[in-house]
């Protein structure tokens, strides 16, 4: 009996120590290995060859940009429909605006006090020229030089 247990105990430590992965389920044979790492190599070129996607940025982006560049200011309210509408028409743009908003709490802010703001919105220019009500688009990259080409839509 003692034979028998001894050689149980053989077998299993030839198992445990000879790095034997039976256990592990890393049994895996040369032709699989090669599978697999051939599998990952078409994952890379696949992945190496896909165009990445690039963001482009809007039109309206472009344009308040270039107009903050040449120091066009807008001057609105956040009560005023017609600032609504000027800033509607930025759409993503709107951020990079170099807008102020005149209505404060206790009145007219004094920036737009300062620049004797009478009405809103209004654009003031770097040559001091002004222009009030909503304007189009176009009528501002004009006005500042600024490129403005606006994406079509097509019609179904």
């Amino acid at each position: 009996m003692k034979k028998n247990t001894l050689v149980i105990v053989l077998i299993f430590s030839l198992v445990i120590f000879s790095g034997c992965n039976f256990f592990s389920g890393k049994n895996s044979t040369n032709a699989e290995i090669k599978t697999d790492k051939k599998i990952e190599n078409q994952q890379d070129a696949v992945k190496s060859t896909a165009a990445p996607i690039i963001a482009q940025e809007s039109a309206e982006s472009k344009l308040a940009k270039c107009m903050t560049e040449k120091g066009a200011k807008l001057y609105t309210s956040s009560t005023c429909p017609h600032c609504k509408v000027q800033k509607d028409l930025f759409k993503d743009g709107l951020q990079y605006l170099d807008n102020t908003e005149c209505k404060a709490m206790d009145g007219w802010a004094q920036a737009c006090i300062d620049n004797e703001i009478n009405s809103v919105p209004t654009w003031i220019f770097i040559d001091g020229q002004r222009l009030t009500g909503s304007t189009p688009l176009e009528a501002l990259a004009a006005k500042t030089g600024c490129e403005y080409i606006p994406a079509t839509s097509s019609a179904s």
